[in-house]
C-alpha cells in the first residue's frame, strides 16, 4: 500500500496554481505513487513537487547545490 499524503504546504511563486492542481489529487485520495506519476503543472514551480524525494522534516540536508 502506498503512503497517502494528508496535506500540501506551499510557499512560493504561483502558489495558487500549484495548490489548486494538487488539491484535486488530495480530494480524490491520490496516493504518493499517483503523485509520483504526475507531470508537473508547466511552467510553474509545481514541477519541483513531482520530483520531491524527501522533506525538510526528514532531517536530511535539503539545500540544493548549484551544478552551474
Amino acid at each position: 500500500m502506498s503512503a497517502m499524503p494528508s496535506s500540501l504546504h506551499y510557499f512560493g511563486p504561483n502558489a495558487g496554481e500549484v495548490t489548486q492542481g494538487f488539491a484535486l489529487g488530495l480530494k480524490l485520495n491520490a496516493s504518493m505513487a499517483d503523485f509520483d506519476n504526475l507531470v508537473g503543472i508547466h511552467p510553474t514551480t509545481a514541477e519541483v513537487l513531482t520530483t520531491l524525494r524527501f522533506t525538510k522534516a526528514s532531517g536530511q540536508d535539503v539545500s540544493k547545490e548549484s551544478k552551474c
